[in-house]
């Protein structure tokens, strides 16, 4: 037998976010629930992986992440407006959080960006951001109210020991972007 998404009843509702208890059939017939999280206006987001051309460096962002009660650093991410494709989100994401331009290389699938938790679909966007182009020498950010992000162009030879100061020093680590550090070599401890 197949499982089976039965029925959702909400739970509660805020400005961002509803608590779901989903009632669903195993693989086994058994019925069960399961809380879960649920976006209120649009279920995806992306990720940016922007990698610098002509030197070799990479994007990240530091933000506040009140969930976690401290800054965490990750790769500029948002969320995919309605009737927006992953790749319009990419470039406008990263224009918005980092203030730099870039040239769009790729867009991965959609894949789980907390499948224990919620439906929340995330997909991942390459780009390549040329700092000498003119519209990269005075970079601009657009924050959304009450969005305070610290941008770093942090060169690949340096990742290791950047990702590491900020976790001595308290911050978070995305793990998206501790996963990327780690399949390139980058052990952290």
């Amino acid at each position: 037998m197949k499982p089976e998404l039965t029925s959702r009843e909400i739970l509660g509702t805020g400005k961002f976010l509803s608590l779901e208890l989903l009632h669903y059939r195993d693989a086994k017939g058994a019925e069960r629930t399961w809380e879960a999280v649920r976006r209120q206006n649009t279920p995806n987001a992306v990720i940016i992986i922007a990698r610098t051309v002509p030197e070799d460096c990479i994007l990240l962002v530091r933000q506040f992440r009140p969930a976690l009660g401290r800054y965490s650093v990750a790769f500029p991410a948002g969320l995919i407006d309605p009737g927006e494709t992953a790749a319009t989100a990419a470039l406008r994401e990263l224009k918005e959080e980092t203030g730099y331009s870039g040239k769009l290389l790729h867009v991965g699938p959609y894949t789980s960006s907390s499948a224990g938790l919620s439906a929340e679909l995330l997909a991942s966007a390459n780009v390549q951001v040329d700092l000498n182009a003119p519209e990269n020498k005075l970079p601009q950010t657009d924050f959304q109210d009450g969005e305070d992000i610290q941008t770093f162009v942090v060169p690949m030879s340096d990742l290791q020991a950047f990702l590491q100061k900020h976790l001595d020093d308290g911050d978070g680590l995305d793990s998206r972007l501790a996963f990327w550090a780690l399949a390139l070599g980058n052990v952290l401890g």
